[in-house]
């Protein structure tokens, strides 16, 4: 009984019928018959249960750009609002009209305000079974790719891509 409620445990975290007996068999040091037996043996509406849990989709991971992506044209936002804040004090000073602060400030809001919607509107969610990446801020784009049909990922970086 006991081998059973463990083995139920390793299904319900994920695992395959097949590796939960393989790592089973080899904690317990029994062969993998005799696992198979401890299994098989149960009730069949208990067997049903286990391979519908085995099947749910479960949530990994979710997660948002991430704002250092951004950091060229945040640094070049704020440069562009303390700019803005210099020309207003010093404009009279110069003799300039006082809405020439007004420029670099729009351009350094509208480049953070980009930066901000950048960030926001683009979400991805990890399951069990698929990958899903919603963007869009007014209008929504939902891409969904099922993993069982990734084959192979491979990533070459090199020496000057690594900062």
């Amino acid at each position: 009984m006991k081998s059973t409620r463990a083995m139920n445990r390793c299904m319900v975290s994920g695992l395959s019928a097949g590796s939960a007996r393989r790592r089973f068999s080899c904690l317990r040091g029994r062969s993998a018959r005799a696992a198979n037996r401890s299994i098989d043996s149960g009730a069949g509406g208990r067997h049903s249960d286990r391979a519908d849990a085995a099947n749910q989709e479960t949530e990994i991971l979710q997660l948002s750009p991430a704002v250092r992506a951004y950091s060229g044209q945040i640094l070049l936002g704020v440069i562009l609002l303390g700019l803005a804040i210099g020309l207003a004090v010093r404009a009279r000073s110069f003799s300039w009209p006082p809405w020439i602060a007004l420029v670099p400030l729009a351009c350094g809001v509208l480049l953070l305000l980009r930066v901000w919607i950048r960030v926001k509107s683009c979400h991805y969610r990890l399951t069990t079974q698929r990958l899903f990446v919603r963007r869009g801020w007014l209008a929504r784009r939902v891409d969904e790719l099922e993993l069982y049909r990734v084959k192979d990922v491979v990533v070459n970086q090199g020496i000057c891509n690594v900062c």
